[in-house]
């Protein structure tokens, strides 16, 4: 099973801080990167097989310690890996470096190779897959898989900055207090007493955190924060919703949207104010967010006319200008639960049954 290191050392979080600042210029944040890459290597390699040695020093012959087992590659997702080979090479100068390039489809916006050269014994080697962002995987993945083709066996994957799924209960969301302080106020059903019960907050950071020790209530669970590959949504202490990143599909409810890249968001834009949870696809298409009265809203791509109805259901992928919604729009009312795919809007609504949706945790 895989195994998901998160590097967390003193220096690692300073420079990772330190190039996030906007001020940070282009020459230096290369640098630093390869920095990073670096003490990361020293970290990724902690576990590789050492064999005894015989070498004669100036005073005498000694047994010493040397790499032992399979050559090393570093292979860089192109373009923005290749920022971090350099920092690797520092620390194994002996590694062979291959190329993969990968190139989103306009249309079904899924990972399309472009490009890949890699080492003649690549198969014999343990692999070190090297991109600096991991936000929906979907290059990584592409990538890894592309690898495992070609006989790969041995892969590791680095990044320097990842995703983090946030789920906050719904009490925290509007009580305002520390973590330590999530409470609820319920009722028992076998005395009918009013007690206090404790709703902390998840992070999850890990792929072990994904597996429920045991069955849980979704519902109960909002998403404050959601990271896609191009946009950034997370909701403050007071309830508003704040989002930036790229609006070409109106996703940042501004009103209008913008396909030139380089004129993306990059300043927060508040979107909505009162809500609970939010979410996206990790196409950057769309975005919904739930408020405090249980009301469901959407913007941004309207895929199959998941954000207008169905009295105006097009293709996909049509006329993407009339498909747009660049304003908040109600999409549904009584809402307890909704997340958001691809193409689709899973929602629970309030409904005189109980709605339970239970998260098993799979036995391997």
């Amino acid at each position: 099973m895989s195994k998901v290191q998160v590097m967390d050392h003193p220096l690692i979080q300073h420079k990772i801080n330190y190039i996030r600042n906007e001020e940070v210029g282009s020459k230096e944040f290369r640098e630093i990167v390869g920095e990073i890459a670096s003490l990361m290597c020293y970290e990724a390699t902690r576990d590789l097989k050492m064999e005894d040695v015989k070498i004669k020093t100036p005073i005498c012959e000694m047994t010493g310690k040397q790499l032992s087992g399979k050559k090393l590659a570093v292979v860089p997702i192109l373009r923005a890996g290749l920022g971090m080979v350099d920092g690797m090479l520092n620390m194994i100068p002996s590694a062979k470096v291959g190329h993969i390039g990968l190139y989103r489809d306009p249309q079904t916006y899924e990972p399309v190779e472009y490009y890949c050269k890699l080492p003649s014994d690549c198969d014999e080697r343990e692999v070190f897959v090297v991109d600096p962002m991991l936000a929906t995987g979907g290059s990584c993945i592409a990538a890894l898989q592309m690898l495992k083709d070609k006989g790969v066996k041995h892969l590791r994957f680095m990044c320097i900055i990842a995703a983090l799924v946030l789920l906050t209960q719904k009490s925290a969301v509007s009580s305002q207090k520390t973590e330590e302080d999530f409470t609820e106020m319920v009722t028992t059903e076998e005395t009918g007493q009013v007690q206090e019960q404790n709703l902390p907050t998840i992070y999850i950071q890990q792929e072990e955190e994904l597996q429920a020790p045991s069955p849980f209530r979704i519902e109960n669970y909002y998403i404050t924060e959601r990271v896609t590959a191009y946009n950034h949504y997370y909701i403050d202490n007071d309830g508003i919703l704040w989002g930036n990143g790229y609006n070409e599909n109106g996703q940042l409810g501004t009103g209008s949207y913008e396909t030139d890249f380089d004129k993306g968001q990059f300043d927060d834009v508040r979107i909505a104010d009162h809500v609970v949870s939010v979410d996206a696809d990790w196409n950057n298409n769309f975005c919904i967010y739930l408020t405090e009265d249980g009301n469901l809203y959407g913007l941004g791509l309207n895929m199959a006319g998941l954000l207008l109805g169905k009295d105006t259901v097009k293709q996909v992928y049509s006329d993407m200008d009339n498909d747009r919604v660049c304003t908040p729009t109600l999409l549904m009312k009584n809402v307890r639960y909704a997340r958001a795919g691809r193409e689709a809007i899973i929602v629970l609504k309030e409904a005189k049954q109980e709605i339970i949706s239970d998260f098993i945790k799979e036995k391997n």
